[in-house]
């Protein structure tokens, strides 16, 4: 079905156009050779910004903010080799092809697409507001402003879990709404985020949190059906009840790997992530199946790759596996994947929230010049609309933490800002 012009190209195909699949196409079409193409697939029509997704539920004008169209993600489609198919679903998978839902027939497409390479940057399934639920742009908007109604004329609001989504959530609605509005967080941990992480982080954002009026039920498990309504009774046990306007479930995410399942589930970990080789190679399983640990790569949410699933996760995964897709089709060797920078932030709204860099723990300042002011939001605008300014905006996230390292450091070390 494709034009004879274009059957000649050879297919890297990636599935999955948000943060972690968008950064490998973008890598990949700088130095890919002019016989080889992307051919980029997603479900949707349209990038969602999940990172400013809380704030755009909450804050009027944000939800302008966070969508682009994919269409256009190479520029216009007389200009660029690159294909992009949206509003399309891979069902299958096998060794060297996989199948989509419909044809595409304009750009030359049935429903089995051959490949050379593929990567799958299938991400995680989060809960609206972290995720649209909408079929475009527009209705995607009009649901967020909907929800912006909703939170403002609400007094009672509970957020079931106290993770990273939970906080930030909550401190966008303080923030907005500073002492308005009763919101209560109820988390299953004995702190905030998870056991894992350090204590004085989930301390410090425990104090901020209370110091916004945001009230914070820890070692407490509500049934998360409640949630469906969008308001009800919450029983916190013990007697207490909140009779909430608002519930929303913000216990975070479930790694989206059934597709990957369905083919060889012998290729996922305890955890439900993809194995992986130091490059990035989905490892093939002991009992055979179609993943030869050369064709396939996995990357960002979906990978059992270095580090912790972050943005910062999802950009080194996406560098390391076009290094090594690139040394693939020239033959060269490949490099072994370097652990992205260790850092969790999670902001309080545009002012406040903590986080872990790696020298320690930071707090409100620092958190608001990371993340809490623009939530990278100028990375996000450039890496959906192609221009001379990418590669800056790539880079400003970990150039903010690098500024944040280096002040501490001065003030722990030299001394600077200490009073004499």
């Amino acid at each position: 079905m494709q034009s004879r012009k274009e059957s000649n190209l050879k297919n890297v195909v990636v599935v999955g156009a948000s943060g972690a699949g968008a950064s490998l196409a973008r890598d990949l079409a700088k130095k890919l050779p002019s016989d080889h193409r992307i051919v980029l697939i997603d479900a949707n029509e349209f990038a969602y910004y999940a990172i400013a997704g809380l704030r755009a539920a909450v804050v009027p004008g944000w939800e302008n903010k966070i969508f682009k169209p994919l269409d256009s993600f190479f520029g216009p489609a007389h200009q660029t080799r690159h294909i992009v198919l949206t509003k399309t679903k891979v069902i299958k998978l096998s060794e060297r092809s996989l199948w989509v839902d419909v044809e595409n027939e304009s750009k030359g497409f049935g429903t089995e697409i051959a490949f050379d390479y593929c990567v799958l940057a299938l991400g995680s399934i989060y809960g609206a507001p972290m995720r649209s639920l909408s079929g475009s742009i527009e209705e995607g908007k009009d649901h967020l402003r909907g929800l912006q109604d909703q939170i403002k004329a609400a007094r009672q609001i509970v957020l079931i879990g106290g993770g990273s989504v939970g906080i930030e959530f909550a401190g966008e609605i303080a923030s907005q709404y500073p002492k308005e509005k009763s919101v209560t967080i109820v988390h299953r941990n004995p702190q905030l985020l998870s056991k894992s992480v350090p204590a004085k982080l989930a301390a410090k954002l425990h104090w901020q949190l209370e110091a916004a009026g945001i009230h914070v039920v820890l070692g407490t498990e509500v049934d998360s059906n409640i949630v469906e309504s969008g308001r009800g009774r919450v029983d916190l046990g013990g007697g207490k009840i909140i009779d909430a306007d608002l519930i929303f479930n913000t216990t975070g995410t479930k790694t989206n790997t059934s597709l990957i399942a369905a083919a060889d589930a012998n290729v996922l970990d305890p955890n439900g992530l993809v194995k992986v080789d130091a490059h990035l190679r989905i490892v093939p399983s002991l009992d055979g199946g179609f993943f030869d640990g050369k064709t396939y790569f996995a990357i960002g949410d979906c990978a059992a790759s270095l580090g912790p699933q972050t943005y910062f996760k999802a950009k080194n995964d996406a560098t390391f596996a076009a290094k090594n897709i690139l040394a693939s089709i020239f033959k060269k060797s490949l490099t072994a994947i370097k652990a992205p920078l260790d850092v969790i932030v999670v902001p309080i709204g545009t002012t406040g929230g903590a986080g872990k860099v790696p020298f320690g723990i930071v707090g409100a300042w620092p958190t608001s010049l990371i993340k809490g002011k623009g939530l990278f939001i100028s990375n996000f605008n450039s890496l959906y609309l192609y221009s001379a300014s990418t590669i800056v905006s790539t880079i400003m996230p970990i150039l903010a933490v690098t500024v944040v390292i280096t002040a501490w450091w001065s003030y722990h070390h030299v001394g600077l800002g200490r009073a004499t």
